[in-house]
C-alpha cells in the first residue's frame, strides 16, 4: 500500500513536467512566427511571382538652365502589394533629346528649354514624369570682354550679324546688337494680340526671354501689324530689327503678317508656328541655322535656343571672333 501510494503520488509531477515541455515547444514556433510578421512587406522576397503594376518616376521639375543636371527616381509596385527601388535597373527614356537627355540610372541633363517627359520601364510597365526646361533670363556680362564656350553658338551669333546689317543704320558688321529685357512688343488692331502674346510664351519658356506687351507704339519695341510692304515682309511673314541707335540698342522691329492669318486660330498648329516664326525673326533668328525654324521645322532646336540665349547675355557692342572670344568695340 505504501509503495502504491509512492508510485501514484509521482505521477502527477511527471505529467505536469512533460506538459510544462510540451508548452515550450508550442510557444516557441509562435513566438518565431510573430518574429516574422514583423519584417516590413515592401520587397518582394527572391522566388517571388509578384509582377509589375505600376511604376513611379519622380524627380525635379522645373529644370532652369542648358547643362543643369537632375537625379530621378524609379519605384516599381508590386501585384502582392509590395513596392521596391528601381532606379538602378530601371530602363530610362527622354521624349525629347533637344529638352532633356536621360542616362542609366536616372540621370538627366537640360539640352534647351521646352517640355518633355522623362521615363522609366521595369518589366515592360513604365512610368512617365513630365518636365519643363525654363532658362532662366540671360544676364548681360558686366565685362568688357570675355568667352563663348558654344563654338558653334560663336559661329551662330556671327553669321546673325554678317547677313543681316542691309537695314540697320547702325549697325556695325560682326558687332552685338539685339532688345533690352524685358522685350517691348506693341500689337496694331490689325493683327491678333492674343496671338502674339501666345508666341511670346513660347519663346520665354524655351529661351527665357521675358517681354511686356505695351499699349502705345513707342520705340524701341517690336512692332506686330498686318499688311506685305514693311521691310522684312513677306507672304507669310518676316520678322526683323531693322534700325539701331548709335549706341547699338535696337531702336525698331518689324513683323508682318499677311492680313489673312493675321488673326488666325492658335488651335490649328500652323497658325501657332507662323505666329512663333514670324517673332523669331524680330528676336535674332534669321535662317543662319540649317534646318531651324527658319527652314521649316516646325520648333526650335537646341541650337537656335543656344544662340539667343547667347546674344541676350552679351553686352551691346560685343565683337565676337571665330573661336569664341569677344570684346566691346563701340
Amino acid at each position: 500500500m505504501h509503495e502504491h501510494r509512492v508510485a501514484w503520488s509521482r505521477r502527477p509531477s511527471v505529467i505536469g513536467h512533460s506538459a510544462r515541455r510540451r508548452s515550450v515547444v508550442l510557444v516557441l514556433p509562435v513566438l518565431l512566427a510573430a518574429c516574422g510578421s514583423e519584417s516590413p512587406p515592401s520587397t518582394p522576397s527572391s522566388g517571388s511571382t509578384a509582377t509589375v503594376t505600376e511604376v513611379v518616376v519622380t524627380g525635379p521639375s522645373p529644370l532652369t538652365a542648358s547643362g543643369e543636371k537632375a537625379q530621378f527616381a524609379a519605384s516599381a509596385r508590386y501585384s502582392d502589394g509590395s513596392t521596391k527601388d528601381q532606379t538602378s535597373s530601371a530602363q530610362w527614356l527622354s521624349s525629347d533629346s533637344l529638352v532633356i537627355a536621360v542616362a542609366a540610372g536616372g540621370l538627366a541633363t537640360a539640352t534647351g528649354g521646352g517640355s518633355a517627359s522623362v521615363r522609366a520601364t521595369v518589366q515592360s510597365v513604365t512610368g512617365v514624369r513630365s518636365i519643363q526646361v525654363i532658362p532662366n533670363a540671360p544676364a548681360a556680362d558686366a565685362n568688357t570682354q570675355g568667352r563663348i564656350d558654344n563654338i558653334q553658338t560663336a559661329a551662330d551669333l556671327i553669321a546673325y550679324h554678317q547677313e543681316n546689317v542691309a537695314g540697320s543704320a547702325f549697325r556695325v558688321l560682326s558687332v552685338i546688337t539685339r532688345w533690352d529685357l524685358p522685350l517691348r512688343v506693341y500689337v496694331e488692331p490689325s493683327a491678333s494680340r492674343v496671338n502674339v502674346e501666345r508666341a511670346l510664351i513660347y519663346w520665354q519658356t524655351v529661351a527665357g526671354l521675358p517681354y511686356v506687351l505695351i499699349d502705345s507704339n513707342a520705340e524701341p519695341r517690336i512692332l506686330v501689324r498686318a499688311g506685305s510692304e514693311g521691310l522684312f515682309g513677306t507672304a507669310q511673314g518676316r520678322g526683323g530689327i531693322d534700325a539701331t541707335y548709335a549706341n547699338n540698342r535696337a531702336r525698331s522691329g518689324l513683323v508682318e503678317i499677311r492680313p489673312d492669318l493675321a488673326s488666325c486660330e492658335m488651335s490649328q498648329t500652323s497658325c501657332a508656328v507662323l505666329f512663333e516664326q514670324t517673332i523669331a525673326g524680330a528676336l535674332g533668328i534669321f535662317g543662319q541655322v540649317p534646318g531651324g525654324i527658319t527652314f521649316g521645322a516646325a520648333r526650335a532646336s537646341s541650337r537656335e535656343i543656344n544662340l539667343l540665349v547667347g546674344l541676350y547675355g552679351l553686352p551691346h557692342g560685343a565683337h565676337v571672333s571665330a573661336d569664341g572670344s569677344w570684346n566691346v568695340v563701340r
